[in-house]
């Protein structure tokens, strides 16, 4: 498979045409149609990760991300790091 940001759009596309809706852990348990969680490990890096939340805003796709404390590829501590997770946490995203 592709893996791009054109492709992830696709992957979005297709699992709403066949039938899904995109919820999250919280509320999935409300929705009757079979649903679709979207989540993420940040392995390598927070910036790559933002574009995709980018996305998933345009999209109105709701999802997690999970962070590690210690990474060798970033520094989750870093200012602009810091940043980057403070706007995708609270859906600020320019």
């Amino acid at each position: 498979m592709e893996f791009t940001y054109d492709s992830y759009r696709r992957l979005i596309k297709h699992i709403r045409e066949h039938g899904y809706v995109f919820t999250d852990y919280e509320s999935h348990k409300f929705v009757q149609e079979p649903c679709c969680i979207m989540r993420h490990d940040i392995d390598q890096s927070i910036e790559k990760a933002y574009r995709f939340s980018l996305i998933e805003k345009e999209e109105d796709v709701p999802s997690t991300y999970f962070v590690l404390a210690s990474s060798d590829f970033y520094n989750p501590a870093s200012k602009r790091n810091r940043e980057l997770l403070k706007k995708m946490a609270g859906g600020v995203l320019n």
